[in-house]
């Protein structure tokens, strides 16, 4: 697969495990970062609440450093029926705009249903089929777990919603 070398886009599937993707001077890299909190040491510091957010932030902002990015896409958060399962990724998104904004680079939000359409021609696929997708459009990457194949969909999503340039393959199952 071909890449524009004229754009430079970073994907973000957030979450406490998260996939990324990014495309920069026509090559796509990917991965995942996890944040780390240690539950019941009050003595250090990342027992704090919002230990997780800043680690998130600070990787965010290293990330944004490495290249100029034109756009970052990234999952917005479900809508959750408890606030503990709805904190988290609203947080990781609070985060993400304010370092975006920092940065002055645009935020594209993709709902999970759209993307999981616009990969699989289903918004009701699967996490296997996600990850066995990517795997097949983008043989030389380690796609290590649904994270940074959700991270690979966001990216080719949003080179085609953005910018029109098309990059998903059509998928024989």
């Amino acid at each position: 697969m071909r890449y524009p070398k004229h754009l430079n886009l970073l994907a973000l599937d957030m979450a406490t495990t998260t996939g990324w993707a990014q495309l920069v001077a026509g090559e796509v890299t990917a991965g995942r970062f996890k944040v780390v909190r240690r539950k019941g040491r009050t003595t250090l510091p990342d027992d704090h609440d919002g230990i997780e957010f800043l680690q998130f932030q600070r990787w965010v902002n290293v990330r944004l450093k490495e290249a100029t990015f034109d756009l970052i896409v990234y999952e917005e958060p479900a809508s959750f029926r408890n606030i503990t399962s709805t904190a988290k990724p609203y947080g990781f998104r609070g985060c993400l705009m304010a370092v975006a904004a920092m940065h002055r680079i645009p935020v594209y939000p993709v709902n999970n249903q759209r993307l999981k359409k616009a990969a699989t021609g289903s918004g009701k696929a699967e996490k296997v089929h996600m990850l066995r997708l990517a795997r097949q459009r983008h043989p030389g990457l380690s796609v290590e777990d649904d994270n940074v194949a959700d991270a690979l969909h966001l990216l080719a999503y949003g080179l085609s919603a953005r910018y029109g340039i098309e990059t998903l393959q059509p998928f024989n199952a």
